[in-house]
């Protein structure tokens, strides 16, 4: 990872191909995917984690990435090898960006999950309940379908909150 006296990983790679790679919508992707997976449930999985992966996978990057070199420096002096180094001074300075995206990670892949049962026909869900009461002129399947999306995802960002609380318990909080 990195080595005395040396800073992070150079960016002139790493940083353009996410830039580019997350720019995609992975709905553009659905063809690719139905040829390659099929239109069951290995595609939604994989649409759904090209949904999230790019926030969270950005978030990690530019976490590690902004860690300050004085505490780089203090691990060094306490000569703590990469594995130390991550798990100690890395990680825990990383942690609030790691956790944004984890945010924004459950946020999309619950929203692709929805997406991939419109678009794939990936077998009984709550997209498919939504087209079938939209077939129907059910509006009251519709609507019962759009507030279970809503309370899960509530749910979802409630369960990533608890993990970030209990987890980080040793940052102050703002309120």
């Amino acid at each position: 990872m990195w080595r005395s006296g040396a800073r992070a990983p150079p960016s002139g790679a790493v940083h353009p191909t996410l830039s580019a790679l997350k720019q995609v919508s992975p709905f553009a992707l659905i063809p690719l995917l139905s040829f390659w997976l099929g239109l069951r449930e290995p595609a939604k999985v994989g649409f759904v984690a090209l949904t999230c992966v790019f926030p969270i996978l950005v978030s990690t990057y530019e976490g590690a990435r902004g860690v300050p070199e004085k505490l780089l420096e203090v691990g060094r002096v306490y000569r703590l090898d990469q594995l130390e180094l991550v798990l100690r001074i890395v990680l825990p300075a990383a942690a609030p960006s790691i956790f944004a995206g984890l945010h924004l990670g459950a946020f999309f892949s619950w929203l692709g999950t929805v997406g991939a049962e419109y678009f794939l026909s990936a077998g009984p869900g709550l997209g498919n309940f939504i087209l079938d009461g939209r077939s129907g002129f059910r509006m009251d399947l519709v609507l019962f379908g759009v507030a279970v999306i809503g309370a899960t995802g509530v749910a979802l960002d409630g369960a990533v909150e608890l993990a970030e609380r209990t987890l980080l318990r040793w940052r102050p909080r703002e309120r």
